[in-house]
Order: structure tokens, then sequence, then C-alpha cells
């Protein structure tokens, strides 16, 4: 479906009601989802202006008749939006991060944390992404955090800027607006947005989307949505904080975190979050299923200094390899005497 379609419910020849409304809502969901529209008499056509729906994503429709306090409600039909003008989402991903982050910048375009790619992050080995069901989750450790979304986009040609959305409810919306932004300068491969958000908690589902914008009036569709979900803290288990380790090759250890389906470890050469860190050792882009990393035997000891490290879990849930969960956890240094 493109552009403003008609939605049209029939009843029984000699059914009155009061009203019909049609909703839409991911396919196979369970959700109320966001409404279409309200008819109240024969014929029951409604007018639906899908540019406002996530373009590409699997959805349905559903009707529901009320008469007094009654409801019938209708088997629902799957449709997919397909409008031209709508840009590409690359990413959504909803970040748990240590309070310390907030000393980044979260200008246009940077991101959260700076240096890593989501687009780069690969599951772990044999990992079928869009069957792993979310397990409850619960906050454990979140004090003092930081929960953040970052947005990515394809550049749109002649865009001025982008209207970068989120919804909370359903991945049909409705989305309200978080932020219009210009666009980049000269060429870029992707656009990006960052935010923290103080309202969300961990287990807190968000979905996100954007519209390209051109001079004052011309605005696209609503691209695709993607879909995230806030993981709790990212806990690691030894070394603990500025231990030793005399011969330089370190064994790094972290605990389960639930809903994450592998981690990344990271070990700089400073402070992580610090301008200029390395990563002297790190998996990334490649995510591990292990709770250990033991420090290569082919790789030279470290030298004499003050390491830091830490460890994401990660969660996919797209299918298609991307992330849409990183949580970090707090950083601890280790020390080469």
């Amino acid at each position: 479906m493109s552009g403003t379609a008609a939605v049209q419910v029939t009843l029984g020849d000699d059914e009155k009601v009061d009203e019909v409304s049609v909703y839409a809502r991911l396919r196979d969901s369970n959700e109320d989802g966001r409404l279409v529209g309200t008819v109240n008499t024969s014929p029951y056509i409604i007018s639906w202006n899908t540019t406002s729906m996530p373009n590409g994503d699997d959805l349905e429709v559903y009707a529901v008749a009320r008469r007094g306090g009654a409801t019938g409600k209708s088997t629902p039909v799957p449709v997919r939006v397909q409008n031209a003008t709508a840009p590409t989402l690359a990413y959504l991903v909803a970040y748990n991060l240590p309070s310390n982050i907030t000393g980044q910048s979260l200008k246009e375009g940077a991101g959260l944390p700076g240096g890593i790619d989501p687009r780069a992050i690969r599951p772990p080995g044999g990992l079928k992404s869009a069957s792993v069901p979310l397990s409850p989750l619960r906050p454990q450790a979140t004090e003092g955090r930081q929960l953040g979304i970052e947005w990515a986009w394809n550049p749109v040609d002649g865009a001025t800027g982008y209207r970068i959305l989120m919804a909370t409810k359903s991945i049909a919306g409705p989305y309200d607006v978080v932020r219009n932004q210009a666009a980049s300068a000269g060429t870029v491969s992707v656009e990006k947005y960052s935010q923290f958000l103080t309202t969300s908690n961990v287990g807190d589902k968000v979905y996100g989307a954007v519209r390209s914008l051109t001079g004052s009036t011309g605005e696209s569709a609503l691209s695709n949505a993607g879909r995230a979900v806030f993981l709790d803290t990212q806990q690691v288990a030894s070394p603990v904080d500025n231990q030793k380790v005399a011969d330089g090759r370190p064994v790094l250890t972290w605990n389960t975190l639930p809903g994450a389906e592998g981690y990344l470890y990271f070990l700089c050469d400073r402070p992580c979050t610090t301008d200029g860190a390395k990563y002297v050792w790190t998996n990334y882009p490649n995510v591990t299923s292990s709770l250990s990393a033991v420090y290569p035997s082919n790789k030279a000891p470290l030298p004499a200094g003050t390491y830091s490290w830490w460890v994401a879990g990660v969660r996919f849930n797209n299918g298609k390899g991307t992330p849409v969960s990183l949580s970090y956890s707090e950083q601890r240094r280790l020390v080469v005497p």
C-alpha cells in the first residue's frame, strides 16, 4: 500500500453498530496498535494516509465494531507500506551506559560511544536473531546509569534536513518528533543522532524512524522503523579494579546479562571513553557467546602501564545481524607492573 488508501469494513446485512474503528499494528502481535480512523455510517470506509506508517515493515490492520457496551473484532489483514519517498533507517540502538558517558559530546553526528559502528558488529556463529525470545527484564543495577538511543540513516540526495521520530507503544506509532536536524555538509556515508532518555527504564521498548525534509515545506514519507529494548547493566567479574597482572597477559571474565545474545570486550590504553583512547585488545566487531577472554598467546605481552577495560552485552533482534541493544559495564583498571 502507498499514499492514501481506502480501508473498507463490511458487516452482516442486519448489523447495526455505533461505530467502526480500524487499527494498524505489528504483524502477528497482540498489541492494540495505532488508531487509523473511525467511521459511524455505512459504508464503513476509512481513508488511511500510509505515509505516517513505517515503510517496508510487516504490519496488519484490523477492525473493531462497537454497539453499546459490546465489541466485535475482525480477523487481521496483513499489509506492507511501500512509499517511494521514504528514507532508509540503517539502525536504531538502545544503550545502557555508565554515567561518565555524559561527558562525551552528543552533537549532531556523534556516536554512542564513539568509535563503535553498530553496522560492523557481527553476532556469534549460528545465532538466528529473529527467533530468540526476550526474557522479562528487571532492573538490578541501573542507578546512576544513562539510557540512550542512537538513530542512523542513509543520506537522501537533495535533503536539507531530517525529522527524527520515536514511538513507545507500537511500531505503527504514533511517532513523536524528538529533533529536526540539518543535513550534514558535504558527503557522509551515514547520518546520525544520539539522545539520552530520562523517562525510560530497563526493559522498555522503543521504536525509531526518520523523515527527510526538502526546503521549508517538503516532507517525505516515514522511513522503515527500528525496534530496540533497554538491557540491564552489564556486570564484569575479574580482574578486580587496579589488579596487577604480572605477566602482561590478562584473563577477562564477566557475568551473564539477561536478554543479551553475545558480548564485546575492550582493553584500552587509557579510559576507553577519553579522546584518543586506543583499543589494545578487543574482539570487536565479532561478538562472542563466551563469558571470558584469554589474552592471545601469539600476541606480545602488554607493556608496563595502567589499562582500562569494559564489556558490552549485545542483543540482535531484527534478523539482519545489526544490534538493537548494547549495555556497557563500568570501566575497570588493570596494572602491568
